[in-house]
């Protein structure tokens, strides 16, 4: 199963390293043989893409969502449209929903998992459609660690400022594409020239809109929105100003972590809810 010689693809830059290299010698990644099992992960997997595995991650917790109270989900759809396949309150709360009952209880780790969850068959079409169109680039550009960093960071930072702010259940992955979009941004200006401006001028256009339909809906978490958008901001600013442009070591760790916060923080949800700990 583990390769201990030989040569494999970067995924970074598409060229041939050793698989043993610390650091890919073309464009820096760090371990891009990923200790002798990136051959065989690629046979079992393909080129997985972190975009591909978030909207995997929204799509199975959404599943879950409606398995876990069925008769909810039913009295929400037959409310309209818009209401079509609308879990239950109780089984977003057991998966991990911000704000409400779990702000009131201390829960402060939901705003890691609140990001995968998703109320109503259109709330996540619509999410994972605009997270297909920006997802790809911005980890294409930024590196698949960095690229997971950069959608937890803006992905809870709009649901504590959400949460400082008005303290509403909420819950929804539009904060992290919101910001997706400001590196969108940023990273298209840095680059430069017609294909950095197109690229900053179509996320700053998506933004917008989205934000202005925002406005108009009263159930949009705008709080979120303006949040996860100068959460990307700064963030991939920083990234464009440390000395080590390709992702590290450090980046992956700090991936690593996030990942092992927002999993951890659905399964607390979900033990303390089934328990009856604190939801009445």
């Amino acid at each position: 199963m583990r390769q201990t010689e030989g040569s494999v693809v970067c995924p970074e830059c598409g060229r041939l390293v050793a698989i043993d290299a610390p650091e890919c010698p073309h464009c820096g990644r760090w371990r891009p043989g990923f200790y002798g099992l990136a051959p065989a992960i690629q046979r079992l997997f393909g080129p997985l893409e972190v975009t591909q595995v978030l909207m995997w991650a929204c799509v199975l917790l959404y599943a879950a969502s409606l398995a876990l109270d069925p008769a909810g989900a039913m009295r929400n759809s037959s409310r309209g449209f818009l209401g079509i396949l609308s879990p239950g309150g109780k089984a977003l709360y057991q998966l991990g929903m911000t704000g409400g009952y779990a702000l009131e209880m201390g829960a402060w780790f939901t705003i890691f998992s609140a990001t995968f969850l998703h109320g109503s068959l259109l709330h996540i079409f619509f999410n994972m459609m605009w997270l297909r169109s920006i997802g790809p680039l911005v980890e294409d550009l930024l590196g698949p660690a960095r690229f997971f960093t950069l959608f937890s960071v803006a992905g809870a930072a709009g649901f504590a400022l959400s949460n400082f702010a008005s303290g509403t259940p909420t819950i929804g992955a539009s904060g992290a594409i919101f910001g997706l979009l400001a590196a969108g941004v940023v990273l298209g200006r840095h680059h430069g020239g017609s294909w950095g401006e197109q690229i900053s001028q179509q996320a700053m256009m998506w933004a917008g809109l989205i934000f202005v339909w925002g406005l108009l809906s009263p159930s949009t978490n705008n709080w979120a929105h303006g949040g996860g958008f100068i959460a990307g901001w700064l963030l991939t600013q920083f990234y464009l100003r440390r000395p080590q442009r390709t992702e590290g070591a450090i980046d992956q760790l700090i991936a690593l972590i996030l990942g092992v916060l927002s999993v951890g923080a659905v399964l607390i949800s979900f033990w303390r809810i089934s328990s009856q700990l604190w939801f009445r």
